[in-house]
């Protein structure tokens, strides 16, 4: 009997672990653990092993592992059973693909995880079953239309609302990343407290670590979410349905309003009667009309409706009477309180000169100091080494007189700083540092600040370039090269820590990098910064060009507006930073004049035969490019067209 208990419950037991893994999506075994402990299923760590040992091992189950990563992540292929799946009846499989339509911004994502394959398997059952034709064709004749004047949804990351409604879940601080509407940058710890779904818009509505007042965060403002493993504080009393019923979804400014207003048409008063603004509002027949009275709050919905339906409802009379009855709950709006935080007045955007930030680290890990990590690539920096445990300082021009105070102790000491302020800062540094701190440097050079670096500071050196700018919202599959100057087993830590974040690791020395970066960033650069001013003096009509545009010049072009679209301080800095430069720049512009003598000549054979020479250089990649820029171009299009579909899709407004 016992060995009979012992085979089922270890058949139970993979059936629970095999439910909990995805089809086409990775999860880590510690992110499995951590489901099966949300659901109640209590598996020791060793055992859970030996079952995704069996698993991984037994073909019938199509379960995959990726041993490139510690922990280890898993995944099911899409051609895999689902043991835990019954059949499905029509009305059941309704059912559930209407759950999944309306109600994907409101389950818990363990939840929704481990309803995909029931997802799955009712759009099987209505594509396949003949008896889903009636079940099937509901999906078609019901819909919800918003009040609202239809917009497209804006795009949400996925990564960010997963984490948000896992935390949200769970009950954990998280640490996020946030721009306002007056494109302010935030990063700060916040509670999570509900989600809100208006419109097309979806809210995080939370706390700030250290305050009190509670607030609400546009998601598709949020560029990244990290789950903390500390515990959410919810505030005493607090309730989402008060929070919402309030004025924070109205656009109220707080105060009520006793609105009065007549008009004439009866199909109005048909309309009022049944969707009433408030329950204790009164309409009143007149003679030639009607009568209606309402508390309400002082919004611009309320011009709105009242602008919207003057003529249809023949509106002859409005009056905004003062209420005194105050409205309880006063706290600032999410772009109000992202306002204050962008200032510095709020806990969760601690002031970026500040040494002493919040401790959201490991005791075991040392400090990180930023140098100029008030900037772009400084606040990339800053959310990197938070999550991997380093408490971070801030150090910045005006915080020199206390310079050695916040650089005591540092494990860690990057400079990101604009190239030519680089080496003053290195030279500053250098008699500030413990020995043993690991000094770095994100400059897009690197064979003078690695030498200054090596002068300056008698410990470990290491010169860094992210191969990517201030605007990227994932670092997954992003470059960073790394020199070791120094003591290059002291810079081994962070390299596991780029690596563990998908990041591509490429090691070189100072010399190849900066021989590399004249072709890949300072000849590239100019010549698309000399086309752009090129353009700018004959000056085109640019929505006529762009018209007659094919999809891949659209988004060459793209590329050049892209370019004239950021500081053009950091250009300069880079095409303009060394002599190595200028000498290739020099070769380029020098080497076109005998294209133009071709073209001048219309020498058709000569430019065939240079063609073909080029393409011998370039040799089999020339195809790969080819394809792989198809292929870009291809997800490019569909994108667009994806957002061409949707505005068409959406409804016209009715006069």
């Amino acid at each position: 009997m016992t060995r009979t208990t012992d085979a089922l419950t270890e058949a139970t037991t993979l059936i629970a672990i095999l439910r909990r893994i995805p089809r086409g999506r990775w999860i880590s075994s510690s992110e499995l653990a951590q489901r099966l402990s949300d659901d109640g299923v209590d598996v020791p760590t060793r055992r859970l092993q030996r079952a995704l040992s069996s698993l991984v091992l037994s073909s019938d189950m199509n379960v995959e592992v990726d041993k490139t990563t510690k922990p280890y992540r898993y995944r099911r292929g899409p051609d895999v059973s689902d043991l835990a799946t019954t059949r499905l009846t029509p009305r059941e499989a309704l059912t559930l693909r209407l759950c999944e339509e309306h109600l994907k911004h409101q389950l818990p994502p363990y939840i929704a995880r481990g309803m995909a394959s029931l997802f799955d398997a009712a759009k099987d059952v209505l594509h396949e079953d003949a008896r889903s034709e009636k079940a099937r064709a509901w999906l078609n004749k019901v819909a919800f239309v918003s009040p609202a004047l239809p917009v497209v949804p804006p795009a949400i990351d996925g990564k960010v609302f997963e984490t948000v409604s896992e935390a949200l879940f769970r009950g954990s601080l998280i640490e996020i990343k946030y721009v306002n509407t007056q494109g302010h940058e935030t990063v700060g710890t916040v509670s999570p407290l509900g989600l809100v779904q208006q419109d097309s818009r979806l809210y995080l509505v939370c706390v700030f670590e250290n305050y009190d007042d509670v607030r609400h965060l546009a998601l598709h403002r949020m560029k990244r979410a990290h789950l903390l493993e500390r515990q959410a504080r919810r505030p005493e009393g607090f309730s989402l349905e008060a929070y919402v019923t309030s004025r924070h979804f109205n656009y109220s400014n707080g105060q009520k309003i006793e609105l009065i207003v007549e008009f004439t048409s009866d199909v109005t008063a048909r309309n009022l009667r049944e969707t009433p603004f408030r329950a204790e509002q009164e309409l009143t027949k007149l003679p030639d009309g009607w009568r209606l009275r309402a508390v309400l709050d002082d919004t611009p919905a309320v011009d709105g409706w009242l602008a919207m339906w003057r003529d249809a409802a023949g509106i002859r009379l409005v009056e905004k009477r003062a209420w005194l009855d105050p409205m309880p709950g006063d706290a600032a709006t999410a772009e109000a309180a992202f306002r204050t935080a962008s200032s510095g007045e709020a806990a969760g955007a601690a002031d970026p000169a500040d040494p002493a930030l919040p401790a959201q680290a490991e005791p075991s890990r040392k400090p990180v100091v930023i140098v100029g990590g008030a900037g772009g690539m400084g606040k990339i920096l800053q959310a990197f080494f938070r999550r991997h445990g380093h408490p971070v300082r801030i150090l910045e021009r005006d915080d020199w007189p206390r310079a050695r105070e916040i650089l005591a102790g540092a494990g860690i000491v990057v400079v990101s700083v604009p190239i030519d302020v680089t080496i003053a800062v290195i030279k500053q540094l250098g008699p500030l540092l413990d020995p043993d701190t690991l000094l770095c440097d994100v400059t897009s050079v690197k064979r003078a600040p690695v030498e200054a670096m090596l002068k300056a500071h008698t410990g470990p050196v290491l010169g860094m370039h992210p191969m990517f700018g201030p605007d990227v919202v994932d670092l997954a599959r992003q470059v960073f090269v790394y020199v070791r100057a120094r003591c290059p087993e002291a810079s081994e830590e962070l390299r596991r820590d780029l690596l563990s974040e998908d990041i591509s690791v490429v090691e070189c020395s100072a010399a190849d990098h900066d021989r590399s970066m004249s072709i890949i960033q300072a000849l590239r650069h100019f010549t698309t910064y000399a086309y752009g001013v090129f353009l700018s003096k004959i000056r085109p009509d640019l929505r006529q060009i762009l018209a007659l545009s094919s999809p891949i010049y659209r988004l060459e072009l793209e590329m050049v507006g892209r370019l004239f679209a950021q500081d053009p301080r950091l250009y300069a800095d880079i095409v303009l930073s060394s002599e190595a430069n200028a000498d290739i720049i020099r070769a380029y512009v020098e080497s076109l004049a005998p294209e133009l003598d071709m073209v001048l000549r219309r020498d058709r054979d000569a430019f065939i035969s240079r063609f073909m020479t080029a393409r011998g250089w370039f040799g089999g990649w020339a195809d790969t490019a080819m394809k792989e820029s198809g292929r870009m171009l291809a997800l490019v299009q569909a994108e667009r067209r994806r957002r061409a579909e949707a505005a068409k899709a959406q409804p016209k407004p009715q006069g």
